[in-house]
């Protein structure tokens, strides 16, 4: 009987922390969301129902979490990226604490299994907000939430690092603004990265994200406030919604820093997000510069893109060559 007992009670427990509720399943418990930060993971399966306050566009009977955060500035873009395909996400921003909430918008534009998103741009600087969502219906599901100000790099002076040959990085223009001239951009969402060079020929790509989003990028030379475009024409200007980005500049001048303006074309504002890199040709591409190759070890990872011509040979097309070198084993004798 005993052992019954116990083994019917640590059943009930192990149910229970099944189907726990989230920790921000009440506003007095809601997480606090960074701006610009990566997206934080949530879930309405386990959240209980909030009652369908005035002028929602929730439905009743719907699962709710919650999330805070302080605007940093007057326009804030906030986005529920939907990872369940059974949720219709749902959600409202208020203004007060929690039992005196003033609703200032829901967003419910879209249906289940899609994202939530909209820009708002009447916040007050320094003011903490409370953001609910929701599951709309019966819906439930897994989402990641995000709240975004201007990116860092919105300014010349603010511009990233990117490092020749080194991973992409994800950027964004949502929500930039204006810093910079040039006629080949829409400089009125425009952000900054910067390199410096580590050979005479470097390639930029920008891989788009976001399909609809027609963006672009400049190359210039100099220091922000005085800066000259490297090109004479708008040779690395938008192509097109979604289409990828790439320019291979060459005649750079080693241990110079060049700066990279994105921006969208010129005849739109649009926003997106995308990957952007710079590369370089490999460390090994002179005969004098050969990567050294350790017998029996695994094997070295190697690319010859943007690598030039050094050597001959009739056997291979030198033009894109690198090199490798090792040092063959003394043959042992017994």
């Amino acid at each position: 009987m005993v052992k019954s007992l116990f083994l019917w009670g640590f059943l009930l427990l192990g149910l229970s922390k099944s189907f726990a509720q989230p920790p921000n399943d009440n506003c007095a418990n809601a997480i606090p969301l960074t701006i610009n930060a990566i997206c934080t993971n949530g879930q309405t399966n386990t959240a209980t129902n909030e009652p369908l306050d005035a002028g929602g566009c929730t439905s009743a009977n719907t699962r709710t979490v919650w999330y805070s955060f302080t605007a940093t500035q007057t326009t804030h873009y906030i986005y529920v990226d939907v990872i369940s395909a059974g949720l219709d996400a749902v959600f409202a921003v208020y203004s007060g604490t929690c039992g005196s909430l003033t609703k200032l918008f829901c967003v419910n534009a879209t249906g289940t299994g899609a994202d939530e998103q909209t820009t708002h741009n009447s916040f007050v600087v320094g003011q903490t907000y409370l953001l609910r969502v929701s599951a709309y219906g019966t819906t439930n599901g897994a989402f990641c939430v995000s709240v975004r100000g201007a990116p860092s790099n919105d300014l010349c002076s603010n511009a990233i690092s990117l490092t020749p040959n080194g991973n992409a990085i994800e950027g964004t223009n949502i929500l930039a603004t204006n810093d910079g001239t040039t006629t080949c951009l829409n400089t009125a969402k425009s952000v900054w990265y910067q390199f410096t060079a580590t050979h005479t020929t470097h390639r930029i790509e920008l891989d788009i994200l976001t399909t609809t989003a027609n963006l672009g990028f400049r190359l210039f030379q100099g220091t922000c406030g005085s800066l000259t475009a490297v090109l004479s024409t708008c040779a690395e200007e938008a192509n097109g919604a979604g289409i990828d980005e790439a320019y291979t500049y060459t005649g750079l001048t080693i241990g110079q820093t060049y700066r990279i303006m994105v921006s969208s074309a010129p005849s739109t504002t649009h926003e997106g997000w995308f990957y952007i890199k710079v590369i370089a040709p490999p460390a090994n591409d002179t005969y004098s510069n050969a990567t050294t190759l350790t017998i029996n070890t695994d094997c070295t990872p190697g690319n010859n893109h943007l690598a030039t011509a050094d050597g001959t040979s009739t056997c291979l097309n030198n033009a894109k060559s690198v090199w490798y070198k090792f040092t063959a084993p003394i043959p042992t004798t017994t």
